[in-house]
Parts: C-alpha cells; structure tokens; sequence
C-alpha cells in the first residue's frame, strides 16, 4: 500500500481543544489502516503563538515527537521546554497541552495508541 500526499486528509483545526489559534493536521494513516492498536497518526502544524488547548485521554495515551521548533509542553501538570528530537508521552488518565513557543512552525507528530487491556 503507498499512500502518496496528494492522497491524505489534511484538516485545521480552529482552537483545537481549547488552545489559541488554529492547528492543521496531516493525516499519515487513516483510523482504519492502524490495526485496532490507536486512533490518530499525524503531523501537527502549529503556527507561532498556537496551541493545542489541556485534554485528556481516557484508556488511551498520546505521543508526541518534536521534529521541528520548540514548544512548551505540559504533561499532567508539569511544564517543560521541548525542542527538535523530544518526546512527550501523556498515558492513560492523564492530561496534555503545546503551545509553539517560536518563531516559525512548530512540527509535531502526534501518535494516539489504545492502552492494551492488561497494563
């Protein structure tokens, strides 16, 4: 299977959960090619000064891998400065937000996994 770019969804998302300004989604893989194991396999575009508002995932966790700029990121709680190259993982439970904290895009890929049933 190829799936080529002209091909993949590509969303904004005005005040994505409550966060400042708008965010775009590319898809990398549709919810119905990830096998049952998560919900959502995408890059994040979010401008200067946007975010992503405080959530929660429920019998789920999200990844996310910083590839390009710096972020301040918060993770049930605590706050941190996160750069090209770091992870931030939000398990079961627990709460998340980004906010691009640069100058130019922020690029973001964002991995949402079911939580198996025995962990």
């Amino acid at each position: 299977m190829i799936i080529q770019k002209a091909d993949k969804k590509i969303e904004e998302r005005q005040e994505m959960r409550g966060g400042v300004g708008n965010v775009i989604i590319e898809h990398v893989l549709p919810e119905n090619e990830m096998c049952g194991a998560g919900r959502l396999y995408a890059k994040m575009i979010v401008p200067p000064g946007h975010s992503v508002g405080n959530h929660d995932h429920i019998h789920e966790r999200e990844i996310y891998y910083i590839l390009k700029g710096n972020a301040q990121g918060m993770d049930d709680g605590v706050s941190c400065t996160l750069s090209e190259g770091d992870v931030m993982i939000t398990k079961d439970g627990g709460s998340h937000s980004i906010r691009n904290i640069d100058q130019g895009d922020l690029e973001v890929m964002a991995l949402i996994l079911f939580e198996a049933d025995n962990e």
